[in-house]
């Protein structure tokens, strides 16, 4: 292994424990001082300029030195490559649009539970009821299929596709008629990986904060796919800190939802 790679290995190890120190840093004190200069240090490995207080610190020579070397880890540094949106994240339903068959499909085999359901449900709605519909790339690698498949997850759940009458003869016209106009309500627009983590932390922290203070009522609780989970203060969804691409959807009057991929996972988010 040549020093270059050497060195970029070494670098793509520490932006992934930077950010796992800054979700959890972001979780448990979100004022932190220390949350500035670690995000500063993030963007320094991304770019290869050191920015913030890291520009103070070295001189122009120092960083004229870090961009030259840039390009020559860029290639090494996943993290640069997979932050780049492809036609999907542009445009989902313009993709869903050219790509009824695979819609067909997706929608035909979503009775085999491919996807995890994740659903908070607390007693006072303060931060609504969040609920994470969570898709290992192992499962299905692409994103528009993933989306397809989350999508009528959050369908599902809000009761406005019933799974069981699904069948081939009507499949087409349920996503003419459901699915289609559904995602139409939304305004999507890209957003960052600081947004996706402030939405999914601050909503999942205040539900699980009701949710302990009112354990002993039987419908309140976290449900992993129908199954209530044992939790505690600690509890932390099962999905990956780093964020790759995201997907705002925002429909008039109402919360959000989030479409993200991680290097693991496709996740919906909404609450």
């Amino acid at each position: 292994m040549s020093l270059i790679q050497s060195q970029a290995n070494l670098l793509k190890q520490a932006a992934y424990l930077l950010k796992d120190i800054e979700a959890e840093l972001h979780f448990r004190a979100p004022y932190s001082s220390k949350l500035k200069p670690i995000r500063e240090l993030l963007q320094w490995l991304k770019d290869g300029q050191p920015v913030g207080c890291f520009r103070h610190q070295y001189g122009s020579e120092q960083a004229d030195a870090a961009a030259d070397e840039h390009f020559e880890l860029s290639d090494s540094l996943t993290i640069d490559d997979s932050l780049e949106p492809d036609a999907f994240w542009q445009a989902p339903l313009a993709q869903l649009l050219a790509e009824s068959a695979l819609c067909e499909n997706i929608m035909l085999k979503l009775s085999q539970g491919q996807a995890q359901e994740l659903i908070y449900n607390p007693l006072i709605y303060e931060a609504g009821k969040p609920f994470f519909f969570i898709l290992s790339k192992t499962r299905e690698p692409q994103a528009l299929a993933a989306f397809v498949q989350l999508f009528c997850h959050y369908l599902r759940y809000n009761e406005q596709l019933d799974w069981q009458q699904i069948q081939p003869n009507n499949v087409q016209a349920l996503i003419c008629s459901i699915v289609i106009p559904s995602l139409a309500k939304f305004r999507e627009s890209i957003i960052s990986e600081v947004m996706v983590m402030d939405e999914t932390h601050w909503h999942s922290a205040v539900a699980l904060e009701n949710i302990l203070q009112h354990a002993s009522e039987p419908e309140v609780g976290i449900w992993l796919d129908g199954l209530k989970l044992s939790v505690d203060e600690n509890y932390m969804p099962p999905i990956d800190t780093w964020i790759l691409n995201a997907l705002q959807l925002q429909p008039d009057g109402d919360n959000p939802l989030q479409f993200f991929e991680t290097p693991q996972q496709y996740v919906l988010f909404g609450s």
